[in-house]
C-alpha cells in the first residue's frame, strides 16, 4: 500500500491506496476531518517521492487540489442499442499514456475478470491477451476486487493513437463478461 498526504492549512489529510499514477483522482470516503464540510473528498496526485524514515525508505504521494465532494459521478456506464455495457473512461495524466494503462473505476471492476487473470481486448491493432493489476502487495489472483489499471500488452495501442491526450476518453465494451472487451478511442 502506498501512503497518500495532502496538506491544506491545519488540515493534513492521510490514506493508502494502491500503486497510483501522478494525474489519478483518488477518492477518499472513510475520513472525518472536523474542518471539512464533507467526508467524501478527490485527490489529484501530484508526485511520487521516497523519504527517508530511519532506517527504512517509505514513498509518499503528495497531492493536490483538494475537492470535496457530495456524491461520486458514476455515469461513465450505459448499454448501447443491442444490450452491452460499455465503459466510458477518462485518460486523466500523460502517465497513462506514457506507461500504457487504463484506470478501471472501483465501481466498474465487477465487470472483469479477477486480479491477474487473462482476458482479450479486441482493439484496431489487433487483440491483445492483457489482466487487470496494480493491486497491493497481499492482492490474490483471481481476487474480484484486486487490481486498478489494465497494462500489460496496451503500449503498442498507446503507440497507434497519439492523439491520446491528458483528458482523452477510451471505451470498453463488454463483448463477453471476464473474457472479451472491446477498446476503441471515444470519438
Amino acid at each position: 500500500m502506498w501512503e497518500i498526504v495532502f496538506r491544506r492549512d491545519e488540515v493534513v489529510i492521510r490514506t493508502s491506496s494502491v500503486m497510483p499514477i501522478v494525474g489519478d483522482k483518488l477518492i477518499e470516503e472513510r475520513i472525518d476531518y472536523k474542518d471539512l464540510s464533507s467526508k467524501k473528498l478527490e485527490m489529484v496526485v501530484k508526485s511520487i517521492e521516497k523519504r527517508e524514515s530511519g532506517e527504512d525508505w517509505e514513498v509518499v504521494i503528495v497531492a493536490e487540489s483538494l475537492k470535496e465532494l457530495t456524491e461520486i459521478d458514476t455515469s461513465q456506464k450505459y448499454r448501447d442499442d443491442s444490450g452491452k455495457d460499455m465503459i466510458e473512461i477518462e485518460i486523466r495524466g500523460e502517465s497513462y499514456i506514457k506507461y500504457g494503462a487504463i484506470p478501471i473505476p472501483a465501481e466498474y471492476r465487477d465487470l472483469f475478470p479477477g486480479y491477474k487473470e487473462k482476458f482479450v481486448l479486441e482493439t484496431d491493432v489487433g487483440e491483445i491477451v492483457t489482466y487487470v493489476t496494480s493491486g497491493s502487495r497481499n492482492t490474490k489472483v483471481g481476487d474480484p476486487e484486486g487490481g486498478r489499471y489494465i497494462k500489460k500488452g496496451l503500449n503498442k495501442w498507446f503507440e497507434a493513437h497519439k492523439e491520446l491526450k491528458p483528458g482523452s476518453k477510451v471505451i470498453i465494451e463488454v463483448l463477453e463478461l471476464k473474457k472479451r472487451y472491446r477498446l476503441k478511442v471515444k470519438e
